[in-house]
Formats: structure tokens, C-alpha cells, sequence
């Protein structure tokens, strides 16, 4: 299993052309605890067996979508993401290490899925998600975009 370490970034889409690619996601009010020296491999052996399942809490979608779009809508608003701006360009520098530490680590199993050959996945903004091939050989392609408030 070779695979992506845990990183966050805009919304984008992902499509897995060849083998198959375990994800792993989190929504944006939540972190999985890792250390950057570690592969995704070694999070998913050595972490992932010691966290609680979401199940056993009974966890309302609904109120998770919730959660995300009032995350999404303050964090965008903190960091002026709404077309306006400032200094000559649009405000979309962003310091994720400063905003990843604001929040405690999650001590929850993640949302995951396995993406076979053909298949797509979408990724939230600010998600943080981690992959992990499944096969020798994965071949992959990620697109990324922009969220519309509408």
C-alpha cells in the first residue's frame, strides 16, 4: 500500500483509472491525529484500529452536512472568500497549519469508500482525506474546482 498522507485543500473530483484507492475523509470540524513522517499506511495499521466507530453514536447526516456549510460559510468569511478584494487579488492564500491546529483531533473512524476502476469520488472543501492503493499499480486523476454559494 502506497497511497497520500492526510492533506486538505479546495473541493475538487477524483477518478481512478486503473486498480482500486481506498479513502479515508474527514469533515472540516474534524482532524485525524498523524505525524507527517508516517505514510497513510501506517495511520491506517497503527491509528485507525483504536478509533470509535460514527455508528455507535448514531450520527445525523443532516446535522453533518449542517456542521460542514456553517464551518465552510465562517471559515470563508474569517479569510474573505467571497470575491472581494484585497491587496490587488482575490483572498485565497490560506496557512492550513494555523487552522489544523485550532481544532482538537477527531477520536472518530473517518467516512471512507474504495474507488474502483471507472469510479469518481468528490471531495468537499477543506476535507482532510488521506488514500491508500489497493493494487500494484493505481493510476488516478484529480480535478479540482470551486464552490458556488448560491
Amino acid at each position: 500500500g502506497s497511497g497520500v498522507q492526510w492533506h486538505l485543500h479546495g473541493p475538487g473530483f477524483s477518478e481512478t483509472i486503473h486498480g482500486r484507492k481506498h479513502w479515508v475523509l474527514y469533515p472540516p470540524e474534524e482532524r485525524p491525529e498523524y505525524d507527517l513522517d508516517y505514510a497513510s499506511r501506517h495511520w491506517m495499521e497503527n491509528t485507525y484500529p483504536l478509533l470509535e466507530d460514527w455508528n455507535e453514536d448514531g450520527v445525523d447526516l443532516g446535522m453533518e452536512k449542517k456542521k460542514h456549510d456553517e464551518f465552510a460559510r465562517g471559515w470563508k468569511k474569517k479569510r474573505g472568500i467571497n470575491g472581494s478584494m484585497q491587496g490587488g487579488e482575490k483572498t485565497r492564500k490560506i496557512s492550513y497549519e494555523g487552522r489544523v491546529a485550532e481544532r482538537g483531533p477527531s477520536g472518530k473512524k473517518p467516512w471512507e469508500c474504495t474507488i474502483h476502476r471507472g469510479e469518481m469520488i468528490y471531495f468537499p472543501d477543506q476535507w482532510h482525506h488521506a488514500t491508500i492503493n489497493l493494487e500494484k499499480y493505481t493510476v488516478f486523476v484529480s480535478s479540482f474546482t470551486t464552490e458556488h454559494e448560491g
